[in-house]
């Protein structure tokens, strides 16, 4: 079976767990098949069907480590509506460095 490989390269990724909230954000180390779609998409310009995609991935990483990063969190009024104010708050979130993303696609 003949395939087409893309490779994406970058100096830094993160891959958030869904719904983890915490004063610290570790990452996935393979990125997840949403994320993977979402590239093929906005590389495509359009909405791929993914039904019909014959897809593999592979991804690579030299090291992880952690930063530290500045978040603003909304704050809400006495009903639960957000309101104009906000509070900033330090992480620390994990990510990946040097990282590849090799895609094989059949189409």
């Amino acid at each position: 079976m003949k395939v087409f490989r893309v490779d994406i390269t970058a100096w830094t990724a993160s891959f958030r767990y869904p719904n983890l909230i915490s004063g610290v954000q570790p990452t996935l180390e393979v990125p997840p098949l949403s994320t993977v779609l979402g590239i093929l998409n906005a590389a495509s310009g359009q909405y791929l069907h993914y039904h019909q995609l014959e897809i593999g991935f592979y991804f690579e990483f030299a090291g992880k480590t952690f930063d530290l990063e500045t978040i603003y969190m909304i704050q809400t009024d006495s009903k639960g509506r957000p309101s104009n104010n906000a509070k900033s708050n330090i992480i620390q979130r994990e990510f990946m460095a040097d990282v590849k993303l090799s895609l094989y696609l059949k189409d």
